[in-house]
């Protein structure tokens, strides 16, 4: 059903099937041409959804244009379904070097690093089938009609002026809007009010958990009424937020440490050592989706404390090992 949050401003929430978030919230800024914040799967279920609500705003395809605010699959599926040759696709600079060869081939990097078994080898972009939603964006290139942002760039729609945020962390190439009158925030996966986004690293040279950091004090450098979240509801006590997700990750950081007192892991060996706030809590039980996503997470916060040297890392055959450092710093 969608919502009217203030004149000419809509929610639209798009299912997200068997998945436990179960809906994208979608945003709509309606005027003359019209600016639609994230899409939601390239699955049928999302596209009928999504056209219904359109048909109830009296909002065309062709009138639209697509902020995504990063290129996860949820987030940016159905855009490929909406584009039309007047619309426009908005997102971060950093998406120019994606395209399907590109994920193919980080994934492979990562599989090769830090899993000691294929038996969660999950394909992604082109060649991903179409029942792992999780991996599918919908693009195996970037359109020709798209709009790169950086920092600072400003856009507007109807009543409303937006400047972007540049927030790498959950994603390389995240970003946010920030209505500079209103003071809302449209913060995709960069905050969300009842879980912690997912920090994932998927290669050694990246740090994203240092990078989401410092997104979220950027973030609270603003003035802000309302966060606009990706998922689940609205944040209204946004600072507060941000330090309770700070904190989340210096216990996490504090846990993988404690893992590593018993000696020298891989990243996916530490994951299944970790606590996990989901229903399955018995990591042979985890599918295999949620054990790759587990595994990244886990690297992210191995990278961290590594690039901190706070743990050692060695490489041999088997793939990427830390340990803590002892107390002669080796």
């Amino acid at each position: 059903m969608v919502t009217q949050l203030n004149k000419d401003f809509f929610l639209i929430p798009i299912p997200m099937p068997n998945n436990p978030l179960k809906t994208l919230n979608a945003y709509l800024i309606r005027g003359e041409k019209c600016l639609l914040i994230d899409t939601g799967f390239n699955i049928d279920v999302c596209e009928t959804a999504m056209l219904a609500a359109l048909r109830e705003l009296d909002v065309s395809k062709e009138r639209l244009d697509i902020f995504i605010t990063h290129f996860h699959s949820d987030h940016v599926g159905l855009a490929n379904r909406l584009l039309t040759p007047s619309s426009r696709l908005l997102c971060n600079k950093r998406i120019g070097r994606l395209d399907a060869n590109y994920i193919m081939e980080k994934q492979k990097k990562f599989n090769k690093l830090h899993l000691t078994s294929n038996a969660f080898n999950v394909p992604v972009g082109a060649d991903a089938p179409a029942r792992v939603n999780e991996f599918d964006i919908g693009f195996t290139e970037i359109p020709e009609n798209v709009r790169y942002l950086s920092e600072g760039d400003t856009i507007s729609y109807g009543e409303y002026h937006f400047t972007y945020i540049d927030t790498p962390g959950h994603a390389f190439d995240h970003g946010c809007l920030y209505e500079t009158n209103k003071k809302w925030l449209f913060c995709g996966d960069c905050i969300l009010k009842d879980i912690t986004p997912n920090i994932s690293s998927f290669s050694p040279e990246e740090n994203p958990l240092e990078e989401y950091m410092k997104s979220l004090d950027k973030i609270a450098d603003n003035k802000l009424s309302v966060a606009y979240c990706g998922h689940g509801q609205p944040v209204t006590d946004i600072h507060s937020r941000i330090e309770e997700i700070k904190a989340h990750h210096s216990d996490r950081l504090a846990e993988v440490v404690g893992i590593l007192s018993d000696g020298s892991f891989t990243a996916e060996a530490i994951a299944s050592k970790m606590q996990w706030n989901i229903e399955e809590s018995d990591w042979d039980r985890f599918s295999r989706v949620q054990k790759y996503f587990a595994t990244s997470e886990a690297a992210a916060h191995l990278v961290y404390l590594y690039k901190a040297g706070k743990v050692k890392r060695t490489e041999n055959n088997l793939g990427i090992f830390f340990s803590n450092i002892d107390q002669d710093g080796k």
